[in-house]
């Protein structure tokens, strides 16, 4: 993230991602939140595990469609 003349921010989320894959949100909850304040925008959650949700419904609700064959 570009701030004028100062050094760049630089978010990594690889590892947070990683870790969240696997249960632990608390590395990627903290870069997001750090995310929205730089940006000035509200932090309301996570927004991985609402991607994730709208991911499954998605997945079912194909795997439905292809079931019935439409």
């Amino acid at each position: 993230m570009a701030r004028g003349m100062r050094k760049p921010l630089v978010f990594r989320f690889y590892y947070a991602f990683r870790d969240a894959k696997h249960g632990n949100l608390t590395a990627l909850e903290r870069l997001e939140r750090r995310l929205f304040e730089e940006l000035n925008l509200e932090y309301t959650g996570c927004t991985y595990t609402s991607f994730q949700k709208r991911m499954l419904e998605s997945a079912s609700f194909n795997s439905a469609t292809l079931e019935r064959g439409s």
